[in-house]
C-alpha cells in the first residue's frame, strides 16, 4: 500500500483545510494509525515523491510497533475479559510521552479517539507515572460485534459500547496486569 500526500488540490476544500505542515501530519498519522492496524501489510508515506516512511510488513503488533515507534523499548500482552479481547504494546513507565496522543487505541481494527478506553490506560500506569507524563500505548480491543455502534460519528472515529464499563476493565486489566509484571526489570 502506498500512500501519496496531496494536499490542496481541491479548490471547493481549501477553506476548510489548515497549512500545508498541519495537513501532512494528519495524513502522518492517520497512516501509522492504518500500519498499525494491519501490521502484514507494507506501507510506504510518499511526501512530494520522496519516500519519507516505509513500513515492511510484520509478522505481529509488537513488531510493526516497533517499526513505527522507532526509539522506544516496547512489549506485549494480550488477554481477555469476558467476551472481550484485548492485544496492547505498551512502553516501560520510564519511556513516557507529554501528552496522551501517544495512547493509540483500536476497536475492532478501526483507529478511534475513545476518552474512556484512554483513561483506562491511563489509570493501569496509575502509581508509576508523575503527573503530566503519559504512557505510550496501542491498543487493539475486540469484542462481538453487537456490543459496539460504530457509527455514531460520521468520520467514524468514535464508537458507544452497549456495556463501557466491560470495555474499561478488559483494557485496563489486561494492562495493568502485565505492567505488574514489569517486563522491563
Amino acid at each position: 500500500c502506498e500512500m501519496y500526500l496531496a494536499v490542496g488540490r481541491f479548490p471547493a476544500r481549501l477553506k476548510f483545510m489548515k497549512s500545508e505542515a498541519g495537513e501532512n501530519a494528519q495524513i502522518k498519522a492517520t497512516l501509522r494509525a492504518l500500519a498499525l492496524a494491519h501490521p502484514t501489510v507494507e506501507f510506504r508515506l510518499r511526501t512530494k515523491g520522496r519516500v519519507e516512511e516505509t513500513w515492511l510488513a510484520a509478522d505481529s503488533l509488537l513488531a510493526r510497533a516497533t517499526q513505527v515507534l522507532s526509539g522506544a523499548k516496547l512489549y506485549a500482552t494480550e488477554g481477555t475479559f469476558g467476551d472481550a479481547q484485548v492485544e496492547a504494546v505498551f512502553a516501560s513507565p520510564h519511556d513516557v510521552a507529554g501528552n496522551a496522543r501517544s495512547i493509540t487505541i483500536f476497536v475492532q481494527d478501526r483507529w478511534v479517539q475513545d476518552r474512556s478506553l484512554q483513561a483506562a490506560v491511563i489509570e493501569a500506569y496509575r502509581g508509576v507515572l508523575m503527573h503530566g507524563e503519559y504512557p505510550i500505548a496501542i491498543v487493539k480491543l475486540k469484542v462481538p460485534s453487537a456490543d459496539v455502534d460504530v457509527n455514531i460519528h460520521p468520520t467514524k472515529s468514535q464508537v458507544k459500547f452497549r456495556d463501557a464499563q466491560t470495555a474499561f476493565r478488559a483494557v485496563n486489566r489486561v494492562l495493568r496486569a502485565a505492567l505488574e509484571q514489569a517486563p522491563w526489570m
